[in-house]
């Protein structure tokens, strides 16, 4: 009798178990994967992608944005909306046997959705939200240390652009904006053409950026300069989600129910894995695989080259 393949070897495995839409995804320091849902929970799914180890609580809102820890603990950072508006850390070494998980600390401040989350250097994060501001904060004290203001609608996005750099992207002023992460000064503002739905600082210093037009863009954003703009997916559906494959090609999810596959160096599209559901944010594992949150309450992990069609 032939033995079942594995859950590493399943071309699309589905994670199953929230009961809201599950808008964002994000590999755990230990290798497992976490994910935020309108359930207002985040789910712990196991490395092998099949069971659900632990729950953690304290959001009473939609999770919107979630932001792994890579200080040497394994901790994460989350962020909700719905009369919450706040950003709370979890410890997932209490996550394991089924265990329901509160946080350790609350960051409050924001007056708006937190829609994303992104690590600083000396112990430190960033936030982004609906009431337009970025806020920076000190991961153990909790404290707000600045708020950065310019944006003059929601900031959905965010992204490291070096060690000392910020990209905080907008919607409807449709603006990127560079801070610096030592003086919090602003230090560029580039229009673009489309709100700003996603962020990725890419492995060779390159700022890729998904927007409602359906286009992906790729920025030396110290030169104000929009070096590609890539198209494919369908106009007036959100790209939340970006995310880089180890061999270099991007990936990026849609509300169009497609994940598209690009060749950053040709700047072309390369493959497609077309859903029956909305598509939000998307990260890849540890080994390799691509993880996204869906609409239909559940993720999907993927491996990649085998689930999608070439174009």
């Amino acid at each position: 009798m032939l033995s079942p393949p594995s859950l590493a070897a399943t071309v699309r495995l589905v994670l199953s178990g929230h009961t809201g839409h599950v808008y964002c995804i994000a590999a755990a320091p230990d290798g497992r994967l976490v994910a935020g849902s309108a359930d207002t929970t985040v789910r712990v799914w196991a490395c092998g992608g099949g069971a659900c180890e632990a729950t953690l609580t304290g959001h009473t809102g939609d999770v919107w944005a979630l932001c792994p820890l890579t200080d040497g603990t394994n901790r994460l950072l989350s962020g909700a909306w719905g009369g919450d508006n706040v950003a709370r850390l979890h410890d997932l070494d209490a996550a394991h046997g089924g265990a329901s998980v509160a946080a350790t600390r609350e960051y409050h401040g924001h007056t708006g959705v937190v829609r994303a989350i992104v690590e600083l250097s000396g112990g430190r994060f960033a936030s982004a939200s609906n009431d337009k501001a970025v806020r920076m904060w000190a991961v153990e004290s909790g404290a707000c240390l600045t708020t950065l203001s310019g944006h003059t609608s929601y900031v959905w996005a965010l992204a490291v652009a070096d060690d000392d750099a910020l990209v905080s992207g907008g919607g409807d002023d449709k603006t990127l904006r560079g801070w610096d992460t030592r003086t919090y000064a602003a230090v560029a503002i580039i229009e673009t053409p489309a709100a700003v739905d996603a962020l990725l600082r890419l492995t060779d210093g390159t700022v890729a950026s998904g927007h409602l037009d359906g286009a992906v863009r790729l920025w030396d954003w110290r030169r104000r300069e929009c070096m590609a703009t890539m198209t494919g997916h369908a106009a007036a559906r959100d790209m939340f989600g970006l995310a880089q494959l180890p061999d270099g090609r991007l990936v990026s999810a849609s509300r169009d129910k497609t994940v598209r596959i690009w060749d950053v160096a040709a700047r072309a599209c390369v493959g497609v894995i077309t859903e029956s559901t909305q598509l939000w944010k998307c990260c890849i594992t540890a080994d390799g695989r691509l993880a996204v949150a869906c609409g239909d309450n559940n993720a999907y992990l993927y491996i990649v080259d085998a689930a999608a069609k070439r174009v």
